[in-house]
């Protein structure tokens, strides 16, 4: 995806980007070296390890939780990985999600008791496409950090899907997640 360049091209300089793919974190990182302040790390998004609580502003998530919820364990680990971005995100933050699911899809795995207020929208000209903005409430206690899972098995192609991270200094960023 280009979406991470395009953002740091638009201002957005403090950017992290997070992928299970060892090998697109290698490309994209040696593709977008020159750029300070944009990082590449290895992560599975049901465990952001290396992130810590209330350490992002924004997270945008460019279908992965859509190849989340195809996978083995699908809603469990739907559930999952949004607690990490509760945890991960600031209150008052920003979680957008790009999916094909429906209301119907994604209402449930965004509402179970995380402290979301929810909204949810069309994307003009794509009907197949939906974006809900969910906002984090100010007053809810951040999700707690789940001990380290293991790796899932890596496929022989990986689909183009987004995680983007925006950090807690009040400048967005962006980040691969498959």
């Amino acid at each position: 995806s280009l979406w991470p360049e395009e953002m740091y091209e638009s201002g957005f300089h403090n950017i992290t980007c997070v992928d299970w793919s060892r090998e697109v974190i290698g490309t994209m990182s040696t593709r977008n070296r020159s750029k300070q302040g944009m990082v590449y790390e290895h992560a599975d998004v049901r465990r952001l390890l290396q992130c810590g609580d209330s350490s992002f502003d924004i997270v945008i998530d460019k279908a992965c939780l859509d190849a989340v919820m195809c996978g083995y364990d699908g809603i469990k680990n739907a559930d999952l990985y949004m607690q990490e971005v509760h945890r991960v995100l600031r209150p008052g933050g920003y979680f957008f999600l790009l999916t094909f699911g429906n209301i119907e899809m994604r209402m449930p795995t965004l509402t179970k008791a995380l402290g979301w207020k929810v909204e949810h929208a069309l994307v003009p000209r794509n009907l197949q496409h939906h974006i809900f903005m969910c906002e984090r409430e100010a007053d809810t206690p951040t999700a707690q950090a789940l001990p380290a899972l293991p790796a899932p098995p890596v496929p022989e192609s990986v689909p183009e899907s987004g995680l983007t991270l925006g950090a807690a200094d009040g400048e967005s960023g962006s980040a691969n997640a498959g």
